[in-house]
């Protein structure tokens, strides 16, 4: 076979929607439900966003905690740096990635909406988000805190980024849960639903 005559078999293989001629190799199903589909978002809106709280945890806050504060000369300052550099790179990295990875799971337009603090791609959403970034990392950081004082020492639970994470996502919860409180309330109020 030549060049030709290869591109020409693969142009002609074209996948056909009609139902009438079955399911066949080269036909493509838009109504299959997968195994992925079946799973209830909100599993899916909490391992997204306990992944993407534990990934900034263990990229920026180990990298830059061992970077800023070398073996263990932590001042106010350095924890200040550490929250606010975190903070931002998890606003960020939340609006950014966590909304991206939440749309392609969605099955139906706006469905992650209720799952995300703000759910827009403009400006003022990332400046949003990169405050809320820096408030998030420091209630993060101070519950973390306090829950390793009440540990024995040299246990390592609340300073790996497994349970960090875990922290974080219950206040994601609490936030997302009172942005959807006022959103609630504002339906009400403003427009008289009888909701």
């Amino acid at each position: 076979m030549n060049k030709k005559s290869k591109k020409k078999e693969r142009l002609t293989i074209e996948p056909t929607f009609s139902g009438d001629e079955g399911l066949g190799k080269d036909t493509v199903d838009p109504y299959r439900v997968t195994w992925f589909d079946r799973i209830p978002f909100w599993i899916k809106s909490c391992f997204i966003k306990y992944w993407v709280c534990g990934a900034v945890y263990f990229f920026v806050d180990f990298g830059l905690g061992n970077l800023i504060w070398g073996e263990d000369n932590a001042t106010g300052y350095s924890a200040v740096i550490l929250i606010l550099a975190g903070g931002v790179i998890y606003g960020l990295a939340d609006l950014i990635l966590g909304n991206f990875l939440l749309r392609m799971c969605e099955q139906w337009q706006d469905q992650a909406k209720p799952y995300t603090i703000v759910y827009s791609s403009k400006i003022w959403a990332m400046l949003l988000m990169i405050v809320y970034g820096v408030l998030f990392s420091y209630v993060t950081h101070m519950i973390s805190a306090g829950l390793i004082t009440l540990l024995p020492k040299g246990t390592w639970l609340f300073r790996e980024p497994l349970s960090f994470a875990l922290i974080g996502l219950l206040i994601e919860a609490v936030c997302v849960g009172l942005k959807d409180l006022v959103v609630y309330l504002y339906k009400k109020i403003r427009h008289k639903e009888s909701i």
